[in-house]
């Protein structure tokens, strides 16, 4: 068990962490229970001037942050082994850390921790997950299958002084199974080849006046290649399938409705090749893609009934945005000197970003909505 105090310059002295484990063996070197748990209260160093009332309130920024884990392992040293975990974790906060030092100097008021808003900001989640890990151990291979459940629930609210406010509700849900296959111990080659499943569905309701309902699912594919050329060389060849599919829902008002769907899948390449000239030196060189899959937006203006003229968009709006990718290109050195008391490792790479997926932005009047753009191409070296 352990107990943090700490004093915050500009804040208060009022700030603690506390955590404790507890491990109980159930059956000798075989079974075993663990409960791990935490508790966060720490006061805010941000103070809020309201741009409606004029009032000055203290440290809003806050934190109450509730977290346990519990674990039921089994561990025999035989072929089967196998971890069921629950997570729960609550996070309660206040006003939000942005300050507006600039702002503060021009009016006068406050000091460089100060920010300017309208109302009392909170928000609060609760998160809550299952996972089993079993792994089977059968000499020469091994079965691992990964096994989990999700569910994130989010509130925020802003609430102006006389006025009712609305909370914007947000609920995720979601599972995934893994199985993998990989081999253990080979002369010539190694392998790994596996499937990836995974089903998620998000809400969120904006102060019950839009209502969006995104629905996912994702399969993947994937196997990797070590060919152990001789005792220097080793080569290593990896491809991923992957297939998502999104549907979509928006509804205003609980009458006005608009549906959108859309797939996108995608192969991603590796390779990669190792020279280890000793025990403790070794250079190596990789080309490898990453990808992210796509999207759908929504298309505010016809679901609000505002006139395009209306709409100000810095960026041309996009209803489904495409996938983006990468191309990593890097060569590189991992190495051990003086007997190990020395590691001295160097890369150089080169990544290629291709459609690269960013934040645009909708003014209506004041009020600024979000959706996901293609904004081109960016590359990034060092």
């Amino acid at each position: 068990a352990s107990v943090t105090w700490r004093s915050i310059k500009e804040g208060t002295s009022d700030n603690w962490d506390y955590a404790a484990m507890v491990n109980v063996p159930i059956i000798a070197d075989k079974l075993a229970f663990r409960v791990v748990g935490s508790y966060v209260d720490r006061d805010g160093f941000v103070d809020q001037i309201d741009t409606i009332t004029g009032a000055m309130t203290e440290n809003i920024n806050t934190e109450k942050t509730t977290s346990w884990r519990a674990m039921l392992g089994y561990h025999d040293g035989g072929m089967f082994n196998a971890d069921l975990i629950y997570k729960y974790q609550e996070i309660k906060l206040g006003g939000s850390n942005s300050v507006m030092p600039a702002t503060a100097a021009w009016a006068g008021v406050g000091d460089k921790y100060t920010q300017f808003s309208a109302g009392e900001t909170n928000s609060s989640s609760e998160t809550k997950e299952i996972i089993l890990d079993m792994s089977w151990d059968f000499d020469s291979m091994m079965l691992s299958s990964l096994t989990s459940y999700s569910d994130v629930s989010d509130v925020s609210r802003i609430t102006i002084p006389g006025t009712e406010s609305s909370p914007n509700l947000g609920d995720y849900d979601g599972w995934s199974q893994e199985f993998r296959l990989a081999s253990v111990g080979g002369e010539k080659f190694d392998w790994i080849i596996g499937g990836y499943y995974r089903e998620a569905d998000r809400v969120a309701d904006i102060e019950t006046i839009l209502v969006f309902d995104t629905t996912q699912k994702a399969f993947s594919l994937f196997g990797q290649l070590y060919w152990y050329m001789n005792d220097a060389f080793t080569a290593t060849l990896g491809l991923r399938y992957e297939k998502l599919k999104a549907d979509q829902s928006a509804v205003i008002f609980g009458a006005f409705e608009e549906f959108a769907n859309d797939s996108w899948s995608h192969v991603s390449p590796k390779f990669t090749l190792d020279w280890k000239v000793r025990d403790d030196l070794m250079f190596y060189g990789t080309i490898a893609e990453g990808y992210r899959a796509g999207g759908l937006n929504v298309d505010f203006g016809p679901l609000l009934g505002i006139p395009p003229e209306f709409l100000n968009p810095i960026q041309p709006y996009q209803d489904a945005y495409d996938p983006d990718s990468v191309w990593n290109y890097e060569l590189g050195m991992k190495s051990g000197w003086l007997d190990g008391r020395l590691t001295w490792n160097l890369a150089v790479f080169y990544i290629d970003w291709t459609d690269y997926q960013s934040e645009g932005d909708l003014f209506l009047g004041g009020n600024g909505i979000g959706y996901t753009i293609n904004s081109g191409n960016a590359t990034s070296y060092g």
